[in-house]
């Protein structure tokens, strides 16, 4: 069996895929695999660390359980029923910093902040401070997307560089801009605000990318009101198609855009309470937030606007005009009747911008917004599955940002990220085994190269465009539900944990086997990326305990976990006839495969 198709990698260690992250009952940080990886390492630790027999053994057959090829090779990893709730890690020492902060909870803020943590930007939040930082963060410069090249190119396949260019060029971005923040904060609007390739051609998505960095900080009413009219937004969703019933004959409106902007961008279908919980009737059933006439009421409101398509000269990429927001064209395409809409009335004889104006003005007054738009943003910053206080305390700060105004961004941001409870597990000794999240695929991918310095992320040897992250693509989720529904839970727990359904066999035998094979087959892509994996390898052969101490700062805050660190030496022993850089590459993938870097506490 072979690590890679193309190589014949670590014939003697076959690394446990036990790993990324998951979610057991005692907390996000459990074991991944059906027969309990954590237990079968925690044993062996206990009762065979002089075998290296032993470890092969253990690591084989976790390693089986989701890289041999079986029936469930792309199925889900379902959790551990007696995962450990801890993250075997111990904060060191308090660091010289102004403001107190150590290097393991710099690098755990990082890591909810921004695309992974480097050397450099923890010694700058230690020299910010936490406040400090994110003030510096939303006042860097909007990083944006040069897709001109695809506006006379064809739309998408087989253009492979239609297809891969903007999560290419996205993923970029996420690596090696300063505006890191800013960038993680349109990652997680985009996914549950999504628009995706699946769909719309490559400039829309580009377009779309350059709007959600350049409006991750703006008030949620006005980024409400931009989003309806991003022709982007109006491909994706029909919005663009959605005329008045009189405008012709066989005319209707179309709902999809309304019952999405609703169901998905604003209010949810159940009515909430502050902290999240849901509002129920007397008899105990959830509470509808609307009803179909509403989606009807809506779609109506929202009639008349298209393409500024008109302009001559536009290439058949971008044949929408996808860079200029729609425009309301044709006015008897907007319907002008009363509408009602979430028990308010609109009134009758307006045009479609006032329509809008009135629409947006009613659903910001929802109190579903708060809730439902702060639990998102927590989700996909600091935790998966946030307790009500967590979520009453940031919807507060939706609702009114200390200056009286409602729907800023850049202040939930700031509230997601400086709350107690995502503070908490800045001190191991003080961390909610309950807090936390998986770390998906493509903050997995990010995160790896950032470690290593990279600019962007290479090209791999057989390829001519850089890689992308192995099952997550930016902006190319399979539907307008992302790449999975912020409501999923992991398999044998009642915890949110929505992230780890992505995470298959498929998934992480890539994860395990592909970094040996660029570095042997395609190291100069390495270089040629600006990465400096020479350090790992120097490392290794300086010392096996060098080559940990490195990889415990770049990746695991300093403090690599006791029984990781005893698992790498064994491997680092098993592995010594292997040339030095794909030794160091084969056990910093084992590392980078482990519970404790697959789930951020």
């Amino acid at each position: 069996m072979r690590l890679f198709a193309r190589t014949s990698y670590l014939p003697m260690i076959k690394p446990a895929p036990r790993a990324v992250g998951a979610t057991g009952p005692g907390g996000v940080a459990g074991t991944i695999g059906s027969a309990g990886a954590n237990q079968m390492i925690a044993a062996h630790v206990a009762g065979s660390r002089g075998s290296r027999r032993g470890v092969l053994a253990v690591l084989t057959t976790v390693f089986c359980l989701g890289a041999c090829g079986n029936a469930e090779r792309n199925a889900p990893i379902a959790a551990s029923p007696d995962a450990s709730a801890s993250s075997g890690q111990v904060a060191p020492a308090a660091d010289a910093s102004p403001f107190g902060i150590t290097t393991y909870a710099a690098a755990r803020f990082l890591e909810q902040a921004t695309f992974g943590p480097t050397a450099s930007s923890i010694a700058e939040l230690k020299r910010l401070g936490f406040e400090g930082w994110i003030a510096a963060q939303q006042a860097l410069p909007v990083p944006a997307i040069d897709g001109s090249i695809l506006e006379s190119r064809d739309p998408g396949p087989p253009d492979p560089l239609a297809v891969e260019f903007a999560p290419a060029k996205f993923t970029r971005i996420a690596i090696s801009d300063p505006a890191q923040l800013r960038v993680r904060a349109a990652w997680s609007l985009s996914q549950f605000l999504v628009v995706s390739q699946n769909k719309v051609v490559a400039f829309a998505v580009v377009q779309y990318a350059n709007f959600l960095m350049a409006n991750a900080f703006t008030n949620y009413s006005d980024f409400l009101r931009a989003l309806t009219l991003h022709a982007s937004m109006g491909n994706f969703l029909d919005n663009s198609e959605n005329r008045a019933a009189s405008a012709c004959i066989g005319c209707s409106p179309n709902e999809n855009y309304a019952r999405e902007l609703l169901q998905l961008f604003t209010i949810g279908v159940h009515k909430l309470n502050i902290d999240g919980s849901i509002v129920r009737d007397a008899r105990g059933r959830p509470v509808e937030t609307y009803s179909e006439s509403d989606v009807q009421a809506l779609a109506r409101a929202l009639t008349g606007w298209t393409f500024q398509s008109a302009q001559p000269g536009l290439g058949k990429g971008n044949w929408a005009n996808f860079g200029k927001p729609m425009i309301a064209l044709r006015p008897n395409d907007h319907d002008k009747d009363a509408k009602r809409l979430l028990g308010t009335d609109m009134s009758p004889n307006q045009n479609a911008t006032s329509d809008l104006e009135a629409a947006i003005a009613i659903i910001m007054a929802h109190p579903n917004v708060a809730p439902f738009v702060s639990l998102r943003l927590i989700q996909h910053l600091v935790a998966s599955d946030p307790s009500p206080d967590y979520i009453r305390r940031v919807a507060t700060v939706f609702n009114n940002d200390g200056t009286g105004k409602k729907g800023n961004l850049a202040a939930v941001a700031k509230a997601v990220l400086l709350d107690p409870e995502a503070r908490r597990g800045d001190n191991p000794a003080s961390a909610n085994a309950r807090q936390g999240y998986v770390r998906e695929p493509f903050l997995a991918f990010t995160a790896r190269w950032r470690g290593m310095g990279c600019r962007e992320s290479p090209v791999p040897p057989l390829g001519i465009y850089p890689g992308l992250s192995w099952n997550q693509k930016p902006f190319q989720a399979p539907s307008v539900f992302s790449f999975y529904l912020p409501t999923d839970r992991a398999p044998g727990s009642l915890l949110l944990a929505p992230e780890q359904g992505l995470l298959n066999g498929g998934e992480l035998s890539t994860r395990i086997g592909d970094l040996a094979y660029y570095v042997d087959q395609g190291s100069a892509k390495l270089t040629e990326a600006g990465c400096q994996f020479e350090e790992f390898e120097q490392a290794l052969v300086a010392s096996p305990e060098t080559f940990l101490d490195l990889a415990s700062l770049r990746y695991f805050r300093g403090s690599l976990p006791p029984a990781l660190r005893v698992l790498a030496l064994e491997l680092i022993a098993q592995s010594a006839p292997l040339a030095p850089r794909v030794r160091a590459a084969s056990v910093l993938a084992f590392l980078l495969s482990s519970p404790y870097f697959g789930a951020i506490k």
